[in-house]
């Protein structure tokens, strides 16, 4: 086996992690340079790029594997649905093109939830997880660091429901308005903090089903998996509005880490799945509120974010339970050192 076979899904990961990446760039150029108003700009130049030089290198695994005909070239066990996606994105590309040259340039929620868009969504997604799918139950380093690269390409593609990002807006940053039940201005004045609370579990099922996607495929969760899902979701959410929350962004991923290294200390008779399902909302979501208090400060009261702690953790718990966690504890725990 020459390099280029070992090597193979860590490229194709870095390269679905460097997609993704221009598709937060556009996203950022878009909300802070409002007047854009054609297809043709630098962003969209570093997005499709990006997208050339992965599709590119799907097309070149086909060219070396050859002897067979149509998309049965690419190598089995993931790559297999990368080709069609190549094919939906570039469908999506075109289309997006003609979509704005028609109906303009969306410069707002819009634009999260454009046809086109979304069409771009589907082929990026069967193209940036082919490395977590090809590497299977394969325990090498190279094996762990395309899948934790492809994972938090898979939970950056959360980069759709932006709109309730808790690292974009940060929403417990914004006081509570007391209206009386029935009184006018009543849901006016709950409508931020009602929307804060969607972003806080949406967030933390984008960054969960990320980490429990890997359940299917290997029976071990690979380090940096727990790390790599919640610094994309984070770090390039905090990007869009110009690292505004940073600092909130920053803490949860040190967070994260730290549930990272505690799984060295599992018991082995413990579920590794459900533990982070479980441990991972509470520990990423303190923290991110105790940056936010430290910077922009917290203005919610107590029963607020102390609740969506709490309400986030039986959410990922839940996720935990339906993706198997009840499974023997044999099967999917971590490795112990020593």
């Amino acid at each position: 086996m020459d390099w280029l076979e070992k090597a193979r899904d860590v490229i194709a990961a870095g390269l679905g992690l460097l997609m993704v990446s221009g598709v937060y760039l556009d996203g950022w150029a878009h909300l802070n340079q409002p007047t854009l108003e054609t297809f043709f700009t630098p962003w969209h130049a570093i997005l499709y790029s990006a997208f050339a030089l992965l599709a590119g290198f799907i097309v070149s695994l086909a060219v070396r594997r050859g002897g067979r005909g149509g998309w049965q070239w690419l190598p089995p066990n993931g790559y297999g649905l990368a080709g069609p996606g190549v094919v939906v994105f570039l469908a999506g590309g075109v289309g997006d093109m003609m979509w704005h040259e028609v109906f303009g340039v969306e410069v707002a929620i819009d634009a999260l939830v454009s046809p086109t868009h979304l069409v771009l969504l589907v082929g990026a997604t069967l193209m940036i997880t082919a490395p977590m799918r090809a590497v299977g139950d394969d325990d090498s380093w190279t094996a762990g660091l395309a899948t934790a690269l492809s994972v938090s390409a898979a939970a950056a593609a959360g980069f759709f429901l932006s709109y309730l990002s808790v690292f974009a807006d940060a929403a417990a940053a914004t006081p509570l308005t007391l209206v009386a039940e029935g009184a006018p201005g009543h849901r006016e004045g709950e409508l931020p903090a009602t929307v804060g609370l969607g972003a806080y579990i949406v967030s933390t099922v984008v960054i969960i089903v990320a980490v429990l996607s890997v359940r299917r495929l290997r029976p071990v969760l690979p380090a940096g998996t727990v790390v790599a899902s919640v610094a994309a979701v984070a770090v390039l959410g905090a990007m869009l509005t110009g690292f505004r929350f940073v600092v909130p962004a920053l803490a949860a991923t040190v967070a994260a880490v730290l549930v990272e290294v505690s799984r060295r200390w599992w018991p082995r008779r413990w579920d590794a799945w459900l533990v982070v399902a479980v441990l991972l909302p509470p520990a990423i979501w303190a923290a991110q509120l105790t940056g936010l208090t430290a910077t922009t400060g917290l203005r919610w009261p107590a029963e607020l974010w102390a609740g969506i702690v709490v309400l986030s953790t039986l959410a990922g718990g839940a996720l935990g339970l339906i993706s198997g966690g009840s499974r023997a504890a044999t099967a999917v725990t971590t490795p112990r050192a020593g």
